[in-house]
């Protein structure tokens, strides 16, 4: 238990490092009268609403520290520990954009082509190269993973 622990607050510790920066106060201050460039902050903060989706792997350290302190078994620290190694892991990727395919090209237009459920031939068909190419932009992603 007490190496789940310790591997427990090293991930919490690396979630902290992590890029969070607040956009808006959570804070119900009063409505900010100055008007600097870029103009007034809008009032109500940041929308935390999806945060709680399942599945939603990209949570703050402020959450797992509250969960840290109500774990009261080592299975709990376990768990906890597993969410909190998924949440550093999905951090280190960014999202595939939906819509549209990224730039030509670019690694993540290559990782879109990877992961994408469409078959080889009409993706090779939509951006003009061969299924050859397609095939080994998928080898090569599969080998890096």
């Amino acid at each position: 238990m007490t190496d789940d622990l310790y591997q427990l607050r090293q991930a919490i510790a690396k979630v902290s490092l992590l890029s969070q920066v607040p956009a808006a106060s959570l804070e119900t201050a009063a409505k900010s009268t100055d008007d600097d460039i870029g103009g007034r902050r809008p009032s109500g903060g940041i929308a935390n609403k999806d945060d709680f989706q399942i599945g939603y792997a990209l949570k703050s350290a402020e959450y797992f520290r509250r969960r840290l302190a109500r774990a009261r078994t080592p299975r709990a620290i376990t768990e906890l520990l597993s969410e909190a190694e998924a949440t550093l892991e999905a951090w280190k990727r960014a999202p595939i954009p939906e819509g549209q395919p990224p730039e030509f090209g670019s690694p993540q237009w290559k990782r879109w082509i990877a992961e994408s459920p469409l078959d080889g031939g009409e993706l090779a068909r939509t951006f003009s190269v061969t299924r050859q190419y397609i095939h080994q932009i998928r080898t090569q992603y599969r080998d890096a993973a």
